[in-house]
């Protein structure tokens, strides 16, 4: 983010003219604020293989929406650290907060598995069940020989 700013700042630099491709999982919560689209950010493209987060008919993109929309119902922004606080959200789903939507939920999964918590147990959680199958996703190693919901190993 600092070396986008930067890089605004310097005439050497034909921001116009220049594209800038991340990662939406690299692209921390600025990318879901009211930032997003706006200089210096108004050339970032992101990278994902997840659908429109504005689609209607995506199973992950309408229980996202209804996710976001349940947790800014229910926020009291005051309670929030004030660097939460700096750039407001989008009161709408992007593809970082699809992602961090999805890991919340793969997250879970987990948790609701374990008897306790604790860190090796989560982590025996996660080895134990090789793939996660979430609203069409599908998240875990690409080439473990699971490839079903319902396989013996999965």
């Amino acid at each position: 983010m600092a070396i986008l700013e930067a890089m605004y700042s310097d005439a050497r630099f034909d921001m116009q003219h220049m594209t800038f491709f991340a990662s939406a999982l690299t692209s921390e919560s600025r990318w879901n604020s009211t930032s997003h689209g706006t200089a210096p950010f108004s050339r970032v493209r992101f990278v994902t293989n997840f659908v429109d987060p504005q689609s209607t008919t995506d199973k992950l993109a309408v229980r996202g929406r209804a996710a976001l929309k349940a947790y800014l119902d229910t926020l009291i922004p005051s309670d929030l650290p004030v660097e939460y606080t700096a750039q407001p959200m989008l009161p709408t789903l992007s593809y970082p907060a699809l992602e961090g939507y999805l890991a919340v939920r793969w997250a879970a999964e987990a948790l609701s598995r374990m008897p306790s918590i604790n860190q090796s147990l989560f982590l025996d959680a996660i080895y134990a069940r090789h793939l996660f199958f979430i609203d069409g996703v599908t998240l875990g190693h690409p080439f473990h020989r699971c490839h079903q919901p319902h396989h013996r190993n999965c």
